[in-house]
């Protein structure tokens, strides 16, 4: 038994203030907006995390934005709410977030996802889309999560009103002319009273056929180096169906209960024809081959969670989650050589995993006038079991194991004094990792403060934070797969966690037409998990998992939103980065590059008709023992809206094609690159359409702790 403790410190210092500062109004509705919104409060129960953590911030009269220490806070103007189709039209004009063209869902421009809650509670696209756009009371951005949401990316929250009795009903989707490219939903909520009845459905499926993948490996050998080199015909797919059923009882300010059920199907596959082409060896003069690969994977939640109120100082909060996950899993890959037919790589896995999960969380809130403090506990307890079959095990089905655990406790405290605001928060987590070939144990602390302070106009974040990630279920497996000729790729059960320090100082600056944010940061990760190679004696090299010295970050981020007309008819938004990266391998050696991507949109809006373009500058970054482009963009989307009706055309990658590749960093060991390009989404065409019928009241209820399993165990 191998035990570590592991000192893990997080640390956040944010400027805001609290005094109302006035800035031009883009329109006078704006504050009549929000007066309306105030009044209807005590519609919906609003005891959620912002409440608990109430900090000191920047009102700005007249103006859509409130700014605080951990979050911005948006509400909208009548113009606004009349074109918006549902709720979360009105999201996609928060700083930043998007309407993703290709997924049809909402992201980060960067492509990074973002957590939706709707009352706290967590959420999809398309329980957005059954909150009418003039329910929503407002909007939360948290710049710095909660404790509870470390990790999670960008947290948003969106506070509505309550809706009639009755139902809400909507259906949409999407789907390209030529190309068997498509995403399409359903959802439909029944409310009657204290209790809620919702169902809704997803479905995401591509099967593309014209795809070429290009990939290089340039190996050691003995005395020499060889070179193959595979042109791949690549058609791929995949299949994607999400459900989601739930029950709520919602009792104001006494009890609120929900029970969700949330099975998922999804299956993907790949197959290529190959034509290998070699340089250097001896003992193959190239020829041809064939790879299949496919994955099927049923994924069931359960999901119980309790919010009972004491009196109007006291709560107490329970979430029971369960998850069960089935992947049935093959690969297979035969080459063989061109001119008698000899085999020279035969290789076939197979695996199927079996993994159960259950997360357990209690939390206990003490309310005071300008302050709260919460209390909590969660556990986690995991386990898969894989039957595998490989080349290592003479292709004979044997069985592994692995299980992980983890208790965390933790107590937080807030509030506000005039112009400052403070969060503080500790806890400590003990985490357990096991599986047939050992046991790791180590400890994690995690104290954090912040604090906030602001200036006219805008504001000033400084942002001191620790973060430990374990190693996933599939990283610590000893599962193996022959990738191509003398390549073999496996993993490693003897990974451990890695943490990551980070420190921030970002600048905001507010004016009528324009919204910029500026953030400097560094980071330094201790242990990070990543990829590397290996030579062995046979001549053979192996890709897996190692725990390399140090990898650090250093640069600025950028946002730019800009709105020169007071209408709102166009509106630009940009970010960018500049981030110097830096990976410190024993085994690999050490590098460095630069990483300067830019996204940007531009969108136009007059009357029911609305245009907008998305694109980016691609950069090259560091991802582990690789040096990877971005995926390029350039989406153009016009679209009538009439009342809940909207209806849409577009042409995704406009102009090209997209475009995907990598290459390995400088060392001894191993040169692969890879270019994958999907010539069937060249300048494609998609349609689309979404009608939403609203006739109800909604019982929303404040969740306010959120736990899921989304590691699915699969190699």
């Amino acid at each position: 038994m191998e035990k570590k403790i592991l000192a893990s410190v997080a640390l956040a210092c944010c400027f805001a203030g609290a005094s109302a500062q006035t800035v031009p109004a883009d329109s006078t509705r704006a504050e009549a907006n929000v007066n309306a919104a105030d009044s209807t409060r005590e519609a919906v129960s609003l005891d959620s995390v912002s409440r608990q953590m109430e900090l000191a911030g920047v009102t700005v009269k007249g103006s859509r934005k409130t700014t605080r220490a951990d979050r911005d806070t948006y509400t909208f103007t009548e113009e606004q709410v009349e074109k918006a189709q549902h709720a979360a039209d009105l999201v996609a004009t928060l700083r930043d977030v998007h309407v993703d063209p290709v997924s049809s869902r909402l992201k980060m421009m960067d492509g990074g996802k973002v957590m939706l809650l709707l009352n706290g509670v967590p959420c999809s696209d398309y329980d957005l889309k059954s909150v009418p756009a003039n329910k929503v009371i407002r909007v939360e951005q948290y710049v710095v999560p909660p404790a509870k949401y470390v990790g999670m990316g960008t947290v948003v929250d969106i506070i509505t009103k309550r809706l009639d009795n009755g139902f809400a009903l909507g259906v949409g989707g999407q789907h390209a002319l030529t190309t068997k490219f498509g995403d399409a939903g359903t959802w439909l909520r029944l409310t009657s009273g204290r209790h809620q009845l919702s169902f809704d459905y997803s479905l995401s499926y591509r099967n593309y056929s014209d795809c070429e993948w290009t990939e290089r490996f340039d190996i050691p050998g003995s005395g020499k180096r060889a070179s193959y080199i595979y042109h791949n015909s690549w058609p791929f797919g995949y299949t994607n169906n999400d459900f989601d059923l739930k029950y709520t009882y919602n009792k104001p300010e006494d009890l609120v209960m929900q029970a969700a059920f949330s099975p998922s199907l999804s299956h993907s596959f790949g197959q290529a024809d190959m034509r290998v082409t070699t340089i250097g060896d001896d003992n193959w003069a190239g020829g041809n081959g064939e790879s299949h690969r496919k994955l099927n994977t049923f994924g069931p939640t359960v999901n119980v969670y309790l919010n009972k109120k004491i009196g109007k100082k006291h709560e107490i909060v329970a979430d029971v989650v369960g998850t069960y996950y089935h992947n049935d899993q093959s690969e297979s890959n035969r080459q063989w050589a061109g001119d008698d037919g000899a085999t020279m790589l035969d290789d076939n896995m197979t695996s199927r995993n079996h993994k159960v999960s259950l997360i357990a969380e209690m939390m206990y809130t003490r309310s005071w006038k300008n302050s709260s403090m919460n209390i909590g506990y969660r556990g986690m307890a995991g386990r898969s079991t894989a039957y595998i079959s490989n080349t290592l095990s003479d292709n004979r089905e044997y069985r592994y194991r692995s299980a992980n655990s983890s208790h965390y406790a933790y107590a937080e405290y807030g509030g506000s004094h005039k112009r400052l605001g403070y969060r503080v928060s500790a806890g400590a987590t003990l985490l357990r990792t096991s599986n047939d070939d050992t046991h790791q144990t180590s400890v994690v602390f995690s104290p954090q403060l912040l604090l906030s302070y602001s200036y006219k106009n805008g504001i000033v974040r400084l942002e001191l934070s620790s973060q430990s990630e374990p190693p996933g279920i599939s990283q610590l497996s000893n599962n193996a797969v022959q990738l191509a000729y003398r390549l073999v790729k496996r993993g490693n059960p003897y990974l451990r966690s890695s943490n990551t320090y980070s420190c921030s100082l970002s600048v905001g600056h507010r004016l009528s037409w324009i919204d910029l944010n500026v953030s400097m940061l560094a980071s330094f990760t201790n242990n990070p998990i990543n990829t590397y190679y290996h030579a062995t004696e046979s001549g053979s090299v192996v890709q897996t998992y190692e725990n390399a010295e140090s990898f650090r970050q250093m640069g600025a981020t950028y946002s730019v939103a800009i709105r020169p007309f007071s209408s709102g008819i166009l509106t630009v938004n940009l970010y960018g980065k500049a981030v110097n990266q830096r990976i410190d391998s024993r085994l690999m050696g050490v590098s460095s590059k630069w990483y300067t991507p830019l996204w940007y949109t531009v969108n136009l809006s007059h009357g029911r008709f609305g245009a907008y373009y998305t694109g980016n500058i691609v950069s090259r970054c560091i991802s582990g023992p690789y040096l990877s482009d971005d995926e390029n963009a350039g989406h153009v989307m016009v679209y009538y809206r009439h009342k809940q009706l909207m209806l849409n055309v577009g042409c995704y990658w406009a102009f090209s094609r997209s475009k995907y590749h990598s290459e390995t960093l400088p060392n001894d060991i191993i040169a692969h690159s890879s270019t994958n390009i999907i010539n069937d989404n060249a300048s494609m065409f998609v349609i689309g359409a979404s009608y939403t019928l609203f006739k109800g009241k909604d019982s929303k209820i404040r969740k306010k702790i959120t736990n899921r399993d989304t590691d699915k165990g699969t190699f």
